[in-house]
């Protein structure tokens, strides 16, 4: 059975941005490497070792878990660089911009696979742009904490993220991370994507633009739209839903997504006996994937082509 994540080391990151840098700026920004552990850990832990809020830290996207990932943060103070056994933060310069997720493009990849029997030789030209495991945690419950939200339930999320609620569950949840909270509705946008597009595949062979629904999507497809309506009828779920309005800074307005994906520059830069898999072999690949697509994704496609 082939095998990804064996060991951080199998699943490399880089993080490709368009952010400038200079030798001038209010902004300072580092490179964040880290080593099995969350962008959100990591945040966080970077957040109590410097003494300064979170929120003032600017980062682009969420990185693999079980991985070595790099990425660009920005920070309103210099700080002195420093390493952990899990986080290294490396200086690389300033700019104007705070780090967001408009400034990422994308990711490259070095995946090892490990216990093959043969060499992949055969890859997908295009693959269903399905949300990966990671979107939705290793407890694959994120997503439900996102509906427990849109559906107001605010004791339910409190005891699900804290395992206690407070007198006052909303303000209790406000304690929290907002960009945590809006990843939670963010899954769950991505649970109900993920549900209607495994029906569009089977049919569709140009990539088009799928929503993400929220609050103010508008469905220029019947079809999907159809789709979305019975699926949120079973969920319990309307769109108007979307709007909390006793957290309105948690609102979701919708986005869209393409259908298909492809991996660029992809190739095989080792094939070789596998240490880890007696008897078996491992192959690395290198490739690049533009922002919110999955490597999870595509090295799953590659195994079921081959």
């Amino acid at each position: 059975m082939p095998k990804i994540k064996q060991k951080p080391e199998d699943f490399m990151v880089k993080e490709v941005t368009n952010i400038p840098i200079s030798k001038e700026g209010r902004y300072f920004y580092y490179v964040l490497k880290k080593r099995n552990i969350s962008t959100f850990d990591a945040i966080n832990e970077i957040s109590i070792k410097l003494g300064i809020n979170k929120n003032q830290i600017g980062y682009a996207g969420n990185k693999d878990k079980i991985a070595l990932t790099e990425q660009l943060i920005s920070l309103p103070i210099q700080v002195r660089p420093f390493k952990t056994n899990k986080i290294e933060l490396v200086f690389a310069g300033k700019g104007d911009e705070r780090i967001n997720l408009g400034c990422l493009k994308g990711n490259e990849f070095i995946i090892t696979i490990r216990g093959l029997s043969k060499r992949i030789r055969k890859f997908p030209k295009t693959i269903p742009n399905y949300f990966g495991e990671q979107r939705f945690g290793i407890s694959n419950d994120t997503h439900k904490i996102g509906k427990a939200l849109i559906k107001k339930d605010f004791k339910k999320v409190a005891l699900m993220i804290d395992g206690v609620v407070e007198k006052d569950p909303i303000n209790q949840l406000r304690k929290k991370d907002k960009k945590l909270l809006r990843f939670y509705i963010n899954a769950y946008q991505s649970y109900l994507w993920n549900l209607v597009v495994s029906e569009i595949v089977k049919k569709k062979t140009r990539n088009m633009k799928i929503p993400l629904i929220g609050l103010l999507t508008e469905f220029k497809n019947k079809g999907i739209k159809k789709r979305y309506d019975k699926l949120l009828v079973k969920e319990g779920i309307r769109q108007e839903d979307f709007l909390i309005r006793k957290m309105p800074e948690l609102v979701s307005g919708g986005s869209e997504r393409d259908l298909f994906f492809e991996a660029k520059n992809l190739k095989t830069i080792d094939y070789c006996k596998d240490e880890l898999n007696n008897g078996k072999f491992k192959q690395v690949l290198s490739f690049f994937l533009k922002k919110g697509s999955y490597a999870t994704i595509f090295i799953k496609s590659i195994l079921f082509k081959n």
